[in-house]
């Protein structure tokens, strides 16, 4: 059987690798193991990206299972956990680095799934006239579509049109 498009990556897995792109750049390294379905595509993927500065981002995406929708962020000064569903949260924690530093809750309230803020962007875009956002370019778009489109290739998913 051959795909006609989607999987795992291009259904769900685009909005981790768009968050580490938002907070890293664009990696200069993917690498990713994964199993593909009886259809073709993909179903379950592990992914690491590599940074020129050294960083590194870790993340998974499934059609099978119910991930942990969390998204934790470290650096040399501590590290931030959004808790679930990370594109939406309600709750995040801050956990600084060093003795005795207790972590930090925060609350993030609002209405929605987070969906939302793409819509009322689109809307916002459309009325001004505009063919692109300043929040979110075609360039970043397209940057996170190649490192998609690498980590499927590390996967041998390849779809009839290409």
């Amino acid at each position: 059987v051959f795909p006609v498009g989607g999987g795992a990556l291009m259904d769900v897995g685009v909005y981790p690798v768009s968050l580490a792109q938002m907070l890293l750049g664009t990696p200069s390294e993917v690498a990713a193991l994964g199993t593909v379905g009886h259809t073709g595509v993909d179903e379950n993927v592990g992914m690491l990206l590599h940074y020129p500065n050294g960083a590194v981002a870790i993340t998974s995406t499934s059609l099978q299972v119910n991930t942990a929708q969390t998204a934790t962020i470290l650096g040399t000064e501590g590290k931030i956990e959004v808790l679930n569903p990370w594109w939406c949260p309600k709750h995040a924690v801050l956990s600084r680095a060093g003795a005795g530093q207790l972590p930090e809750p925060f609350e993030t309230p609002f209405e929605g799934r987070g969906f939302q803020f793409e819509a009322q962007e689109v809307a916002r875009c459309l009325r001004a006239g505009r063919t692109e956002s300043e929040i979110l370019s075609h360039d970043a778009t397209l940057t996170v579509m190649k490192s998609l489109d690498a980590l499927r290739e590390k996967l041998g998913v390849k779809y009839p049109m290409e």
